[in-house]
């Protein structure tokens, strides 16, 4: 990045000599601008983080990093050419430069980024769709793109104001285009990033979504998120909890062990979703029998 930032520098401080003054100016003059350029934005970018930065995962804290060396850059070659007393650097100068450097640095880094990001073909992953345009959907959007292991192809939410709009470079549908989506977009898995949502709303969305062909995972809810305990990034099936439509409740050990060890219980209905969690929880006791 330092040799093409140190031509494209050169270049940036000609376009600027050219745009300001056209042909009228001297040649070693503009030549030695140019060269005042390079020997001070290139260690400027290197001490505000400019070469620190992994290109692949540039944010927008990177804008802030180029703009301060940009205009930092502009300010220092101003001030050292009216000390050299060079007469092709007035303050309109300082502008034009500052702007071309901001126009290349920006340029040059996200389109590296855009090109890196899109190197493998869509073909070859799996087509996703998530379910929630909110901040946990843009964060899960942001690292299913980066670690390309899944192809995102769309984003759905429940809210009209965002049907249309797009989030991550994803369009947003809205709920109701749920199927028409899935069958036109070759959709193969749902992801629910929907940590704040209740869970009746989740069994709502989940029954919606249950006649289609489709995995559904989920992201933990907005408590594990909160806590560190989990991250927007640890996608799960979708687990029995998700189904009840309301929260669990942690059983009570004591009045659990009471009533079970070590006698012979029976559980009717056992194949059921209470029952068979009822002998998730009897089994993992010292029960005598246990009769299903």
């Amino acid at each position: 990045m330092v040799v093409i930032d140190v031509f494209a520098y050169l270049a940036c401080a000609f376009c600027t000599g050219w745009l300001l003054l056209g042909g009228n100016f001297e040649f070693l003059e503009i030549y030695l601008i140019a060269l005042i350029t390079v020997f001070v934005a290139i260690p400027l970018g290197w001490i505000l983080g400019l070469y620190g930065t992994i290109v692949r995962y540039i944010g927008t804290e990177f804008l802030m990093r180029a703009y301060f060396t940009a205009l930092s850059s502009a300010v220092a070659i101003t001030v050292l050419s009216y000390w050299l007393e060079l007469q092709a650097a007035p303050y309109r100068w300082a502008f034009m430069l500052w702007a071309l450097l901001l126009i290349y640095i920006c340029f040059s880094r996200y389109s590296s980024r855009v090109f890196l990001a899109s190197n493998r073909p869509e073909d070859d992953l799996e087509r996703v769709l998530i379910y929630g345009a909110g901040s946990a959907g843009v964060q899960l959007s942001a690292y299913l793109q980066l670690s390309r292991t899944v192809f995102p192809v769309a984003m759905v939410d429940d809210d009209l104001s965002l049907n249309g709009k797009r989030v991550k470079g994803l369009k947003v549908h809205h709920a109701a285009n749920l199927e028409e989506l899935i069958t036109d977009e070759r959709i193969t898995r749902v992801l629910l990033a929907l940590p704040r949502v209740s869970r009746r709303r989740r069994r709502e969305i989940l029954e919606q979504i249950e006649g289609f062909s489709v995995r559904v995972q989920t992201i933990p809810d907005f408590n594990d998120l909160v806590s560190g305990a989990s991250r927007v990034d640890d996608i799960r099936d979708i687990s029995l909890a998700d189904l009840m439509g309301r929260q669990v409740v942690p059983p009570n050990p004591e009045l659990l062990h009471a009533s079970i060890e070590p006698k012979t219980v029976l559980v009717t209905g056992a194949g059921g979703s209470i029952g068979s969690e009822l002998c998730r929880q009897i089994i993992m006791l010292r029960v005598g029998k246990l009769i299903l």
